[in-house]
């Protein structure tokens, strides 16, 4: 059982700005993944505590996780840190050690990033290529690297009261065999532990325990003066 969460960790705990887990060219268009993780009635009780809520679905060999949460900010105040990949080498994503631009544009970003595993892990590295709706949606895929293939997304969707619902998804697909029960059991760990670590960065910031980290990349600009001041 002590060597569960390192299997874990190499097999689901690879994240940049938007990157995370193993994933195969995918079947399912992120609004598809969506429809077919219908939330109910629990699940929609929990988002309204502030809880994750998490599902999965399948087509084929593919498999697809869905993490939601809302949280009590704007799309605009999250967007300034969820599209910029140096505030979750600050402490969002503990295990994104580097990362190197290549390409920085507005609605377009590829990086180059080195993610520490563990002490017997070597570092892992991937080029990922990732497009931005600003204020809506993040998608990024693998582009080469040593990981196989790699694909998520992310999207925004305001909600009453100044909140907004963050969906966070993925396909899974490690290239080897591995057990679907221990590549799930590992997403629901690792997944919310990112969407909870999103919601404490923008706390932090709304209650000026802390400032934005000053690298950012051009998709993470937003035209918005005192973005965390009333």
């Amino acid at each position: 059982m002590r060597i569960l969460p390192l299997v874990m960790a190499l097999f689901m705990g690879l994240q940049v700005s938007s990157f995370e887990a193993f994933a195969a060219m995918p079947a399912l268009t992120s609004e598809e993944i969506e429809n077919r993780v219908q939330l109910t009635a629990k699940d929609k009780a929990n988002l309204e505590k502030g809880q994750v809520v998490v599902g999965f679905t399948q087509k084929g060999t593919s498999k697809y996780v869905l993490g939601r949460i809302v949280l009590d900010a704007s799309p605009e105040q999250i967007w300034s840190v969820l599209a910029n990949p140096y505030e979750f080498q600050n402490g969002i994503y503990s295990r994104m050690k580097d990362v190197q631009m290549l390409l920085d544009e507005p609605r377009r970003s590829v990086m180059r990033c080195k993610i520490a595993i563990g002490v017997i892990v070597p570092d892992l590295d991937a080029v990922v290529e990732t497009d931005y709706q600003p204020m809506e949606r993040i998608s990024f895929r693998r582009k080469e690297g040593s990981l196989k293939a790699l694909d998520g997304g992310w999207k925004l969707t305001p909600r009453e009261g100044g909140k907004t619902e963050v969906s966070y998804w993925m396909s899974i697909d490690p290239g080897i065999p591995v057990p679907g029960w221990l590549v799930n059991e590992g997403v629901k760990s690792d997944l919310p532990k990112t969407l909870i670590a999103l919601r404490k960065r923008l706390n932090s910031l709304r209650t000026a325990k802390s400032t934005l980290v000053t690298k950012s990349i051009l998709a993470a600009n937003v035209e918005k003066q005192n973005l965390f001041t009333d």
